[in-house]
């Protein structure tokens, strides 16, 4: 309506590891189906330096330990420069809003829609208990 402004909406080619916007010129930030990516392969899985996931390409039940810290060091490095180049992009008081799935080697898979629908219902029930 008028009594929100206008708004610009915004897709940017380039990594969002990195810096994309010039500092203090983002009012909300959303992301979704993205952050699970990662912006390299994990160090110690290339090929010939010992560390095997039995021809995966991502974790599976059958990968050893050491597979999984590696992914999870990847992942620590790129969330870390992630939230590094969005709170300088940030206006003071910005938002952002992030989905993206994640899960523990014992827990089901969750399709997107359905850890989506979680959040909202969590969200709504906040909402009615003020």
């Amino acid at each position: 309506g008028e009594r929100l402004g206008s708004c610009f909406v915004n897709a940017t080619p380039g990594s969002f590891y990195g810096r994309l916007f010039p500092n203090n010129s983002i009012h909300f930030f959303h992301s979704s189906s993205s952050l699970h990516w990662l912006s390299q392969s994990p160090r110690g899985l290339a090929k010939g330096t010992g560390l095997v996931n039995k021809g995966n390409i991502y974790i599976t039940s059958t990968s050893p330990p050491e597979v999984y810290q590696a992914y999870l060091d990847q992942f620590q490095h790129d969330f870390g420069t992630f939230l590094r180049s969005r709170a300088r992009e940030l206006v003071q008081g910005g938002g952002m809003f992030l989905m993206f799935l994640g899960r523990d080697p014992n827990s089901e898979s969750v399709s997107p829609y359905e850890a989506f629908g979680l959040v909202l219902n969590d969200m709504v029930s906040e909402v009615h208990t003020y």
